[in-house]
């Protein structure tokens, strides 16, 4: 990726969560989730880091890999199945039973960040670390290939962990940390680089946020 698309990414990003991530309160009709005040405390932060992030991508990515070791890699292997999307289906169809309205807002706040990541991967087209950059305009219009930004896995793991968080806030801490081991995972075993990872995360809290107020009558 080029020094000029790693600055314009996190612009993409703060425009689309601006403009996108519609929801439909009580007694009005769609409009942006940030109209509703979710995201405040962390969105310009969280933009502020992405746009660092970004600039430092290669070198924190390279750091990571050198540092790496066999057990290290091990266990983020496994942990990095924490932000799979069919995870996420088993949470919201696990609490369907004892605790329905949770569950509705998990897979909403899932399907939400879903459709926000995979429209940004279609615009943006990033390679992943392991991908030839100059095979991407080869590929034509898709996801299987060159849909490094923003990261899915970070989107899914802080949609549900912010939902969770919310509702069981006494065990906010547990979800907040699966989510970030999920989310830095995708560094670890090499399907992202640290800004895509920022921006999922990003991704996630807004579409979370977007269901909480709206679940509250806000």
């Amino acid at each position: 990726m080029t020094l000029r698309s790693r600055i314009l990414s996190p612009f993409v990003v703060a425009l689309f969560l601006l403009l996108t991530l519609p929801t439909a309160w009580p007694g009005e009709g769609p409009g942006p989730v940030l109209a509703a005040g979710a995201g405040e405390g962390y969105l310009v932060p969280g933009l502020i880091f992405l746009g660092a992030a970004s600039l430092m991508d290669q070198s924190l990515y390279e750091a990571v890999q050198e540092s790496s070791t066999p057990e290290r890699r091990a266990f983020f292997d496994a942990v990095t199945y924490l932000g799979d999307g069919w995870t996420a289906v088993a949470v919201a169809l696990g609490l369907r039973g004892r605790d329905p309205r949770t569950a509705d807002m998990v897979g909403t706040a899932f399907l939400r960040a879903g459709l926000a990541v995979n429209v940004l991967k279609l615009v943006i087209s990033r390679p992943r670390p392991t991908e030839d950059p100059a095979k991407c305009g080869k590929y034509g219009w898709g996801l299987s290939h060159c849909g490094s930004f923003p990261s899915g896995h970070s989107a899914t793991a802080f949609s549900v962990a912010h939902v969770l968080a919310h509702r069981y806030p006494e065990h906010k801490g547990l979800f907040y940390t699966l989510a970030l081991l999920a989310a830095w995972s995708r560094v670890e075993v090499q399907a992202h680089w640290p800004s895509d990872v920022v921006a999922g995360a990003l991704i996630g809290l807004l579409a979370a946020d977007s269901v909480i107020h709206q679940a509250s009558g806000r």
